[in-house]
């Protein structure tokens, strides 16, 4: 398997650099405890000639036991002295390979000695397009390392040209994640994606053969939310499976992460993206919906529009569950599981202005006659919303604390059958819509 074209293109234009730092480093990098997403190191202005930001790099650094290497990207760099250079490195991920010295016996033979008298030259050494490309491609045949390089390619901004279906995927497994303490930023540590996969890991677009430089992306709503598996400092990815389900553990929390859409467990619940938390029994449903800017008035003044149709009936008709009649012994201030995410088609493909509501909170917009747009849409912003909505990081901070979702004895209940339906059992679909007097499709 090779690197997307992308990738190579890139490199040949912005070559791979790679970073070695001495001893000297070791106390400053320790006494601030685990390395995150961003380092800044100052080198001697020649060591970074001819290097221009964004650049990919791999940048080894003194640990307690020997060294660490990691995969990043260097943003910038700025003259802090008359003899030195500060280089900020974003977006760290690990790799396996624990030196850059042991990279030299497996690349070719004919760039094994150029490759060795890079490493033992100066800290900061740029590569030639070729022998850059070859240790990428070589890194790359490991699951766990081309994760890493994809994650950490995440800061070029030249990268940002994700489908719409790779970006709703990664933006609502990377909300799970954050929902449950999870850095978002964290990198996996194995990742188990067949080839045939359609998952977020193949997160590069291609536009001619090059990169396209994106300013203004727009993202569509075709195929909501796969799994990406990531490696998570502090986490680990216990259990994963291609029917959409993962599972990540760390010493007291677990979370389990149902991919819904176009699959059974949609046509079930109306939802694409079901959200676990075992550690207080709640469980979270997410519809994703995406906004149409429209009307720009004179001032540059814009409204964002939803246009429901037959299939938003449908969903919501599917939103129901059956009565329960357990005694519940736990607390929620809102226990319906129903929400949804209207997502702004326009953004830069790493932000995009999302305005989250509860499904009852909905019902009331669709009545509402400030939310009613042209030809019947739906239009959800700031002003027609009055700034009552939820925003991620509340959003977050509700399903973290358990405080909604469905309660503990219902989420027992339900989690087998999610499960069942997710693992591709339609005659429960079919039990379930019955029961429910729902549709069949």
């Amino acid at each position: 398997m090779s690197p997307p074209d992308s990738l190579t293109v890139f490199l040949q234009k912005k070559p791979l650099v790679l970073i070695t730092l001495g001893e000297k480093y070791r106390d400053p990098i320790e006494a601030k405890g685990e390395i995150r997403d961003k380092l800044t190191v100052a080198v001697p202005h020649d060591e970074l000639k001819g290097i221009r930001p964004p650049a990919l790099c791999c940048i080894q650094i003194p640990v307690s036991k020997g060294t660490n290497v990691l995969v990043g990207v260097i943003q910038n760099k700025m003259a802090v002295t008359d003899f030195e250079t500060r280089i900020t490195i974003s977006h760290l991920h690990s790799l396996t390979v624990q030196e850059l010295e042991s990279l030299v016996s497996q690349v070719r033979s004919g760039q094994s000695q150029q490759l060795k008298k890079k490493l033992s030259g100066s800290t900061v050494a740029k590569l030639g397009p070729q022998l850059g490309i070859e240790l990428v491609t070589l890194l790359w045949q490991n699951p766990a390392d081309q994760a890493a390089i994809e994650s950490a390619a995440e800061g070029i901004s030249a990268f940002d040209n994700y489908s719409s279906r790779q970006w709703e995927q990664r933006d609502a497994i990377k909300t799970a994640l954050a929902a449950f303490g999870i850095s978002r930023t964290a990198t996996p540590a194995s990742a188990n994606v067949p080839s045939n996969s359609d998952s977020s890991l193949e997160r590069y677009t291609r536009k001619k053969g090059r990169i396209a430089e994106i300013q203004d992306v727009h993202v569509l709503e075709d195929s909501v939310i796969d799994h990406d598996a990531a490696m998570i400092p502090g986490f680990s990815l216990i259990e994963k499976d291609l029917t959409g389900r993962a599972v990540f553990q760390n010493s007291r929390e677990k979370l389990v992460v149902y991919t819904a859409n176009k699959k059974p467990l949609e046509e079930m619940l109306g939802v694409d993206l079901v959200y676990i938390n075992e550690l207080v029994g709640s469980s979270i449903m997410v519809q994703y919906k995406m906004l149409s800017r429209e009307k720009e008035d004179d001032n540059g003044n814009a409204d964002w529009i939803y246009r429901p149709d037959d299939q938003f009936d449908k969903e919501i008709a599917r939103m129901q569950l059956p009565p329960n009649s357990a005694p519940l012994d736990d607390y929620r201030i809102h226990s319906d599981p129903f929400f949804f995410k209207f997502v702004k088609r326009r953004g830069n493909g790493k932000a995009h202005g999302t305005f989250i509501v509860s499904l009852p909170h909905l019902r009331h917009l669709l009545e509402s006659p400030a939310c009613r747009g042209p030809k019947n849409g739906l239009r959800i912003g700031f002003e027609s919303l009055g700034g009552v909505y939820l925003r991620e990081t509340e959003f977050l901070g509700l399903i973290r604390c358990g405080y909604i979702g469905l309660h503990r004895k219902v989420t027992e209940a339900m989690s087998p059958l999610i499960k069942a339906v997710a693992d591709g059992d339609r005659a429960l679909v079919l039990a379930w819509q019955q029961r429910l007097g729902g549709d069949s499709k």
